[in-house]
């Protein structure tokens, strides 16, 4: 499998570096704080500001860090817990990094992990090729339960209202609906699209394979 390497920069202070994921071609962000700025000493000379405590233990120099995973998805951090979680499609798993670089957990059998979103100390994961939505305690860091199923490829997934939203469906066959999901009970309600030809969808050939108006 080929290897997606996971930066972690991060100084000692909470205002330092950031956190990034790498592939071969360009970094991509996951996250990103300020700088600590320099204050002058009475002899003129620049002093670090002092830093808070760090409870995340980020690392004091930039860490790369290798994922045996074939490509990824999506990134999401939970500092709640310091933790970063990266979702792989083609892998089929998500995989847990701490801030400070180590692979804490990796959460194999997630068919077409991609999409993700945290609400209070439950992730929840939208699996493109099972079409269901796993849920996952960010705590214990187990998986709780499958909370729904019978979707078509969710790709993008958001908390609102108290529901989850997503897709289903085939882009290029206009089927796309947009799907309510009850946290709860995993009751699915789907919405059928406005159809009006005063609103084109044009087909993208992008790695998410989303639709665009």
């Amino acid at each position: 499998m080929v290897g997606i390497a996971l930066a972690l920069i991060a100084l000692a202070a909470l205002a330092a570096g950031g956190v990034y994921l790498m592939n071969a071609n360009r970094p991509h962000p996951a996250a990103a704080v300020t700088k600590p700025t320099a204050s002058a000493s009475p002899t003129g000379t620049s002093t670090p500001t002092a830093a808070p405590n760090d409870p995340c233990r980020r690392a004091a120099s930039p860490v790369s860090t290798t994922l045996a995973v074939a490509n990824f998805g999506r990134v999401l951090a939970d500092p709640h817990n310091c933790h970063v979680f990266v979702s792989s499609p083609a892998g089929n798993a998500v995989v847990v990094v701490d801030y400070s670089g180590r692979v804490v957990k990796t959460f194999s059998d997630e068919y077409g992990a991609d999409a993700m979103v945290i609400d209070g100390s439950t992730l929840y994961v939208a699996l493109t090729t099972s079409g269901s939505i796993d849920v996952i305690d960010t705590q214990t860091l187990t998986r709780a339960r499958t909370l729904a199923s019978g979707l078509v490829k969710p790709r993008d997934l958001v908390i609102a209202g108290g529901r989850l939203w997503t897709t289903s469906g085939e882009c290029t066959q206009l089927t796309l609906q947009l799907a309510r999901v009850d946290p709860a009970t995993g009751k699915v309600t789907t919405f059928d699209a406005d159809r009006s030809p005063n609103l084109p969808v044009r087909h993208t050939s992008s790695t998410s394979g989303a639709c665009q108006a």
